[in-house]
């Protein structure tokens, strides 16, 4: 075995793991329902910013939505 069949058998691996580890990453978020919970989390922020703007606080909307990707 030479050196290019090789190194092209390492980075032909490396690329087959990285997508599995993509692939199972799907998997298993939708498997235990792991981006649901993130929504449920971002809608709970949501509305707890809400209630603290009702009893007066300022909030920065374009802050929030940054971070959680609205």
């Amino acid at each position: 075995m030479n050196d290019a069949s090789a190194i092209g058998g390492i980075v032909l691996g490396i690329v087959i793991v990285v997508g599995l580890f993509f692939l199972l990453r799907e998997l298993f978020c939708w498997y235990w329902k792991i981006n649901q919970l993130i929504k449920i989390q971002q809608t709970m922020l949501e509305t707890q910013l809400k209630m603290f703007e009702k009893q007066g606080g300022a909030v920065n909307w374009d802050a929030v939505n940054s971070i959680i990707g609205k």
